[in-house]
């Protein structure tokens, strides 16, 4: 008796939400629900220093590239450290060599791939540490929150409007290891995702505790990039490209990599445990192509910006670019 009651309380229930928007298809009249229901993690985000919303089911992705973006700094770095200490690559390992930014292959061997690829270059054990904690303890909630697409893209568009700033001023910097400038980039793109949806007035706890993290990894960060290299000049680890990474977080996040909602868009959860909250809709995916759109802005962007800065310290003749 009691499964059929259950049954029972189940149809009326479809049954309501059939009525909710019904479409005339022809002959037919077809229904489906107003809003999609927020699918993902909601159910289970809830660390303890990350919790979730009491009132809106976010976030609703999985912080899967995070993960392995941290995981690949390790191995990367590692490899590096085995391969300078054994001798093997003395000049700082092979995915340093390759993936860091220096200044004078970009001017004079126009290694533009340069740019993206520092996101992933660490220098030091203090800068591989903080990079990393940054990208577990923060940087995976920073996924969930705006996507896996739009945080890829924040990351190395970021990184690359990071190392670009960093190229334009500070002609002593020869190389320059971007990984912490990509992360900025992501402070940058979350801090406008709190402004554009008042997330203060909804999720205070979880804002609140995100800028603390945030600002601890920030003054981390921008401690590392204050002290300067063998050659007491250069700053491989570089402020400026922490400037320039957070500012083009902000921009990317703005102009369309940052999540909008809507109160006309919730609807009350339909798990009975979670009756209490409110599924939200991303306003930016009705449109179509919008976030691709935003990323081929940010590249174009960037390489225009880029070249910019390489035409002009080509004709002033600054050497040590």
């Amino acid at each position: 008796e009691e499964e059929v009651k259950e049954e029972e309380v189940k149809e009326e229930e479809v049954k309501e939400e059939e009525k909710e928007s019904p479409i005339l298809f022809g002959m037919k009249t077809m229904t489906k629900p107003k809003y999609e229901r927020a699918e993902g993690v909601t159910k289970y985000w809830s660390p303890f220093f990350s919790p979730l919303s009491a009132i809106y089911n976010v976030p609703t992705e999985e912080p899967t590239a995070a993960e392995r973006l941290a995981v690949l700094h390790l191995i990367f770095f590692a490899a590096d450290f085995v391969a300078v200490k054994t001798g093997a690559n003395a000049e700082g390992g092979f995915f340093f060599s390759t993936f860091a930014l220096f200044a004078d292959a970009v001017k004079t061997q126009n290694e533009w791939w340069r740019l993206p690829s520092t996101a992933l270059a660490d220098f030091g054990l203090g800068h591989v540490v903080a990079t990393n904690a940054s990208l577990w303890l923060i940087g995976r909630e920073i996924e969930t929150l705006l996507g896996t697409m739009s945080f890829l893209a924040v990351y190395f568009l970021g990184a690359m409007g990071g190392a670009i700033t960093a190229l334009a001023f500070d002609d002593n910097s020869k190389v320059i290891a971007g990984s912490s400038g990509a992360v900025f980039a992501l402070y940058g793109a979350i801090l406008t995702y709190t402004v554009l949806n008042l997330e203060s007035g909804w999720n205070q706890r979880g804002f609140t505790t995100r800028l603390f993290r945030i600002g601890a990894s920030a003054t981390a960060l921008c401690y590392i990039a204050s002290e300067t290299a063998s050659d007491g000049v250069t700053h491989v680890v570089n402020n400026w490209d922490h400037f320039g990474g957070f500012l083009s977080g902000i921009f990317l996040a703005y102009y369309g990599l940052c999540p909008l909602f809507s109160s006309i868009q919730f609807k009350p959860g339909e798990e009975k445990r979670r009756a209490q909250r409110l599924n939200l809709e991303d306003k930016t995916l009705q449109e179509p192509f919008g976030k691709t759109s935003a990323i081929l802005y940010g590249v174009c962007a960037n390489l225009v910006a880029a070249s910019a800065v390489v035409a002009f310290k080509r004709m002033s003749g600054v050497d040590d670019f």
